[in-house]
């Protein structure tokens, strides 16, 4: 554990570039985590449901969904107020 202040800004600099967040775009580490949790998981297909406000998703779903699809997952793109309606949030 730190205890400077340096070394505590350095630690949480460090912690926070670690972020796998699609704000650090192109993220290969965020695709692979993604795929890999699809695998672990055994799911069926995966869900792209991007909120409004964060547009950031949106740029990475090309990718994402073609690392999901060459590993045989479907990907299906939830969008408008259906969707919105049937998970609670209209």
């Amino acid at each position: 554990m730190e205890t400077t202040l340096e070394g505590q800004f350095h630690a949480l600099s460090e912690r926070y570039m670690k972020n796998n967040c699609a704000c650090f775009t192109p993220n290969e580490g965020r695709t692979n985590d993604i795929v890999r949790l699809a695998r672990e998981y055994h799911v069926d297909g995966v869900i792209d449901a991007n909120l409004k406000f964060c547009t950031l998703y949106d740029t990475e779903k090309s990718a994402v969904a073609m690392a999901l699809e060459a590993h045989g997952h479907s990907v299906h793109e939830a969008r408008g107020r259906l969707f919105a309606k049937r998970c609670g949030a209209a």
